[in-house]
């Protein structure tokens, strides 16, 4: 696997090549490839490709990624892929994502991992959503919630 040229490997026509790649540059967290990995995400690519390109990108954790993880979010078809991006959007921990996650706290489907992005990131505006959340009718998202409140309020000491 050493020498490889991964970004240009995303290029292959074979799906196992490319899944392999975008694999491998998640691994090696070369934040040179981000560029290469967000055009993957741009393209029209099977939905275990477009995942694995959103996993490279959490790896590689660069603030940089935060657009094209956002616009996943928000378009993507698949609700696997765009946990994942809401994932990943948590572990940059970048608070440009802050607006649009509390705006999928709508999602049923989405919430309780947009609660832990949201308790990842932090901020004004990620405790007082979560703060609100303390009243929800589920317990699941109140005890969720109060968990990220608390995760937050961590770091702070």
């Amino acid at each position: 696997k050493e020498g490889k040229n991964w970004v240009q490997l995303l290029e292959s026509p074979n799906i196992v090549d490319r899944n392999d790649a975008l694999y491998n540059l998640g691994e090696g967290k070369d934040i040179s490839s981000v560029d290469a990995i967000v055009q993957v995400l741009n393209s029209k690519q099977h939905e275990s490709t477009r995942l694995l390109a959103v996993n490279a990108l959490s790896a590689i954790g660069a603030e940089g990624s935060a657009d094209a993880l956002i616009e996943v979010l928000t378009n993507d078809t698949s609700l696997e892929v765009r946990m994942a991006a809401v994932e990943a959007l948590g572990h940059i921990k970048t608070a440009r994502a802050v607006d649009v996650l509390v705006a999928h706290l709508e999602n049923d489907a989405l919430r309780i991992v947009c609660i832990w992005a949201l308790g990842n990131i932090g901020g004004e505006n990620a405790v007082a959503e979560l703060t609100i959340l303390l009243n929800h009718d589920d317990r699941f998202v109140r005890y969720n919630a109060m968990r990220a409140l608390k995760q937050i309020s961590k770091r702070k000491v």
